[in-house]
């Protein structure tokens, strides 16, 4: 096999890796849990499920912030023809759930697609 074969398997195995690791993802993103307020990591991030509910809120640019317009939020694909249930994950609590409402201090900016 010389180079230039090399490359173009290459160049037509990565598409396929990638679309089997979202699906992966999306059967992973069906079997979490929503994290719980009280879970350490939660608790040290200051993440809400209801972000106006939070104390830590005081700014109005801060009253603007949710997971869901946050860099470490990834919406969850609805299942099915339901609509979309306000959770996903987040890069900072892996393994766990959040509200798409919701809102933790370390809030960062999504950069506009």
């Amino acid at each position: 096999m010389n180079r230039r074969q090399l490359l173009r398997r290459a160049a037509a195995t990565i598409p396929v890796l990638t679309l089997g690791g979202h699906r992966a993802w999306a059967a992973e993103a069906d079997s979490l849990e929503l994290i719980s307020e009280d879970h350490a990591t939660a608790k040290a991030l200051g993440y809400v499920h209801d972000a106006a509910a939070s104390p830590k809120r005081v700014t109005d640019e801060q009253k603007t912030q949710f997971c869901d317009n946050c860099i470490h939020y990834v919406a969850k694909a609805p299942a099915g023809p339901e609509p979309e249930d306000g959770r996903g994950t987040c890069a900072l609590l892996p393994n766990y759930l959040v509200t798409a409402k919701g809102w933790c201090t370390v809030w960062v900016v999504k950069p506009p697609a």
